[in-house]
């Protein structure tokens, strides 16, 4: 068990320890970063919830083993895709536009590494746990994208309504909100 735990132990130790493994043990291999992606792929067939879970989260696992987890029964299996940071850009926005549930929604708009354009999307949800965990992603988006200091609000609201992450720091849009909002 150590070894499936220990983030230092071979990708090759920890691939091979997949044929003995109790439940326990998958789960443990499935969480470690180390693990080979190909045994991640091989681990997400097992249909144990908890090995699924372990898998969905990891940021080794191969995008196509995410985009099958994405489609789980499982809501936590589901969760934990959404929250990667390693799952591509058009899953988190398939999760975002089409997850009926809101739980999802939420992993996708607090995932770091969410899109700006499935972001401003998730800002006109229908939940309001959703609705704030965006703007709270947002703002910290903008200012870093468009080199904005995160304390002028005022430019970083203006902004949060426009199509800010296709903008550079030239846009006009950007000099429009810093005219207005120069000392915030």
């Amino acid at each position: 068990m150590a070894l499936a735990e220990d983030e230092g132990t071979p990708p090759e130790v920890l691939a091979g320890l997949v044929d003995e493994a109790d439940d326990e043990l998958r789960v443990a291999l499935a969480e470690n970063p180390s693990t080979p992606p190909v045994t991640l792929a091989l681990l997400a067939e097992c249909g144990h919830c908890m090995t699924l879970q372990g898998v969905a989260r990891n940021p080794g696992t191969p995008k196509e083993t995410l985009y099958s987890l994405a489609r789980a029964e499982s809501l936590d299996v589901r969760l934990h895709v959404a929250g990667n940071p390693a799952a591509p850009s058009d899953l988190l926005a398939e999760l975002a536009l089409v997850a009926d549930d809101a739980d999802v929604r939420l992993s996708v708009a607090e995932n770091e590494f969410t899109p700006g354009n499935v972001l401003a999307a998730l800002v006109g949800d229908m939940n309001p746990a959703v609705v704030a965990a965006a703007r709270a992603v947002v703002g910290p988006h903008i200012a870093a994208a468009l080199g904005i200091d995160a304390s002028n609000t005022a430019a970083i609201d203006y902004l949060r309504d426009q199509a800010w992450w296709d903008m550079t720091r030239d846009d006009p849009a950007v000099a429009l909100a810093l005219a207005l909002s120069p000392n915030a």
